[in-house]
């Protein structure tokens, strides 16, 4: 496994990956660029229900831009409000002759780790199909829970938690793997003080579920917690994916006996060059030549800035959608990195 890492860090070349289909209508529209950005929070707020502990799981997802038949669909958002190439990048690269990548034309589009996973994914079992695989395995889940919904197309406020699934909550006999058929029950990440890690207040604008996870210094961003199999399909390694700021969006969707259903689902979020170099950590890749050189090719994909404006995010986009799934109990997050005893990743501005 550290040899193929390797060999995948050495042959990675930078570029991004544009993609079509799938796309919202609520962009900002001028003549050089309709910025890609979610539908904005309604001023109104219609009559009805008050929904609470509504939860979706995740049954697909993908960062590489297809959709489950393996069509491609659009990823990211425009996330720091310029269409860069020919525009210019929002942040200074950290070594010269570094160049960040281009937006996806038109659309001010940020996905910079995009263009590593097309490269890393033919080394190391790091694609959508691995990722697919762990989910209808029960490895792991990302949930979704909706509080004080008003059950209609316009709601300005309603609570949106993600939620990490760790375990499927199975009872003797039962099934050890998701059915997605809406009885699948997930132990769930540790709440703090009775309250999920992640809960921020949401709205749903035109049938359009939009949450916005944003670090600041009394609460994380966001944290994917993904649990990758073995070769053989027991338990690999977990990666933790630590994402300062991430916007979700989603059609909303309620079947007859009030399940949530999400379609069309889309994350863009920045991710610091110190958690993105977590991945490699995550193989067991904690130091030497192949760390110093999956650094090196992780930050020459950097274009989003620091407070400094210096480059040291990636952009980071999804697609995703979700069933109707349950709650069954709570767990701590076991050890997530093969590296705990040496320290947290440097990042780009590391000498």
């Amino acid at each position: 496994m550290r040899r193929a890492f390797v060999a995948a860090v050495v042959l990675v070349s930078v570029g991004v990956g544009c993609s079509l289909a799938l796309s919202f209508d609520n962009y900002s529209e001028n003549v050089d660029c309709a910025h890609a950005v979610p539908p904005a929070k309604p001023n109104h707020d219609n009559p009805g229900k008050n929904l609470n502990g509504l939860v979706a799981a995740f049954s697909y997802f993908s960062l590489e831009g297809k959709d489950p038949k393996g069509n491609p669909i659009t990823l990211g958002f425009d996330l720091d409000n310029l269409c860069t190439c020919p525009g210019a990048s929002s942040c200074k690269p950290v070594s010269t002759g570094v160049t960040p990548p281009c937006d996806d034309p038109g659309t001010g589009r940020d996905n910079a780790v995009q263009g590593l996973l097309a490269q890393l994914k033919n080394y190391l079992p790091f694609n959508d199909q691995v990722f697919n695989a762990s989910l209808r395995a029960g490895l792991f889940s990302q949930l979704i829970r909706i509080d004080n919904y008003n059950g209609t197309a316009d709601d300005p406020d309603v609570d949106v938690a993600y939620l990490n699934g760790l375990a499927l909550a199975t009872s003797a006999g039962g099934p050890s793997y998701p059915t997605f058929q809406g009885q699948d029950s997930w132990l769930v990440e540790r709440s703090s003080n009775g309250l999920p890690p992640y809960l921020v207040k949401g709205y749903v604008a035109g049938g359009v579920l939009v949450a916005k996870y944003v670090q600041n210094a009394s609460k994380d961003g966001l944290r994917l917690v993904w649990t990758l199999p073995t070769p053989e399909g027991g338990l690999g390694p977990r990666l933790p994916i630590s994402l300062t700021e991430a916007t979700l969006t989603a059609k909303i969707s309620l079947d007859q006996n009030g399940g949530l259903s999400l379609f069309d689902g889309r994350m863009g979020a920045k991710l610091t060059s110190s958690s993105a170099l977590e991945i490699p950590r995550a193989f067991g890749q904690c130091s030497g030549p192949g760390f110093d050189s999956a650094r090196r090719q992780f930050c020459a994909l950097a274009d989003l800035p620091n407070k400094d404006g210096l480059c040291d995010s990636l952009s980071f986009s999804m697609a995703f959608l979700a069933v109707p799934a349950k709650v069954g109990g709570e767990m701590d997050v076991p050890p997530l990195s093969a590296c705990g005893d040496a320290g947290p990743a440097p990042n780009c501005l590391t000498q």
